[in-house]
């Protein structure tokens, strides 16, 4: 494993190869959109992620590197799945809007109509009132194929650990049975979900809790943000971007 201080040299230049290179060319795909949002969304949390552990922010850099992680799982996902389940995250969009027709119920026209138009009546469930009630369709995107981030995480990994074999790289250690990247997820996700333990260690009121026990959190933001920027590299370079890995890679 890379150790921290090396990390930051490669996450800066992770960021200014995605910064400097990338152009999305208009697309009618959504399989493809959903791909740049979800990358755009990545870069986002994990400039400002690097940014806030620059200046020692660790709880809340923490709890944007699960956000970013979060996203890479789903990016992965999609990229495995692109032909047939790429479309999905793009167009629940729509189902989404939904949820604001109580306060708009002028906008249920054209938002049902925008519906029919991309098959959004592949997420129906029936459960609800009717077509115009959220409930009725799937909670989420993902919901036909997995019931989880952790369920995501088990197609995401192995094409992960795939995408770095391509590039004849070795990251993890290959004789460990264990998803890394879920462990990663899980880890920071404490930081998001307010864990009494992750709190009482970062903001001491009194004594901090069980301080022999605490793990190394920062260099875990940076192992997350490294990895989610070249899984965006990565993923998107399979779609025609041409953003270079010179100087970002180990």
């Amino acid at each position: 494993m890379t150790s921290e201080k090396n990390f930051v040299p490669l996450i800066k230049q992770a960021l200014t190869n995605i910064v400097e290179n990338i152009e999305f060319k208009k697309t009618n795909s959504t399989a493809l959109l959903s791909l740049r949002i979800l990358s755009s969304a990545i870069l986002a949390l994990c400039r400002d992620a690097f940014s806030l552990l620059e200046n020692n922010r660790i709880f809340t850099a923490c709890s944007l590197v699960c956000q970013a992680t979060e996203a890479q799982i789903q990016l992965l996902c999609i990229d495995k799945l692109y032909d047939t389940k790429g479309r999905d995250y793009y167009e629940f969009a729509f189902i989404e809007q939904l949820k604001s027709l109580p306060i708009n119920p002028h906008w249920q026209e054209k938002t049902l109509q925008r519906m029919h138009y991309y098959n959004c009546e592949r997420f129906y469930n029936g459960k609800g009132k009717n077509t115009a009630d959220f409930n009725s369709y799937d909670k989420n995107w993902y919901r036909s194929f997995a019931n989880s981030i952790k369920d995501l995480s088990k197609i995401a990994f192995p094409h992960f650990k795939e995408l770095f074999h391509n590039q004849g790289i070795s990251f993890f250690e290959e004789n460990l049975d264990i998803d890394l990247l879920y462990e990663n997820y899980q880890t920071l996700c404490s930081f998001k979900h307010l864990s009494p333990f992750i709190v009482g260690n970062t903001f001491s009121v009194q004594d901090k809790l069980f301080e022999e026990q605490m793990m190394n959190h920062r260099n875990v933001a940076l192992t997350g943000i490294y990895t989610a920027l070249i899984s965006v590299i990565f993923v998107l370079n399979r779609h025609n971007e041409q953003i270079p890995t010179k100087g970002c890679l180990f």
